[in-house]
């Protein structure tokens, strides 16, 4: 569900992670490691609001790591793949 906040339209977290292709997780992770910036918006009980600039920089993000055969956890697959378990 979407607001409408001064003629800009916000998606909630989960809106965000359904239309990128990403798990909640994952953006929270990636947001606290500095791998995608945190948003500044908030609405009243303090979740988070994205815009559509966020969803297009997170979709660019998305589909980069995935070019480069980055795995579900943010390794490039290679490197699984080499690891000595």
């Amino acid at each position: 569900m979407y607001k409408v906040i001064d003629g800009v339209v916000y998606y909630g977290t989960t809106e965000v992670c359904r239309m990128v292709g990403i798990s909640r997780r994952t953006l929270f992770r990636w947001m606290e490691n500095g791998i995608i910036e945190d948003v500044d918006k908030r609405d009243w009980n303090g979740y988070r609001l994205f815009d559509n600039q966020y969803i297009t920089k997170a979709k660019k993000l998305v589909d980069e790591r995935r070019n480069k055969n980055f795995n579900k956890f943010g390794r490039m697959e290679n490197e699984v793949k080499n690891c000595d378990l």
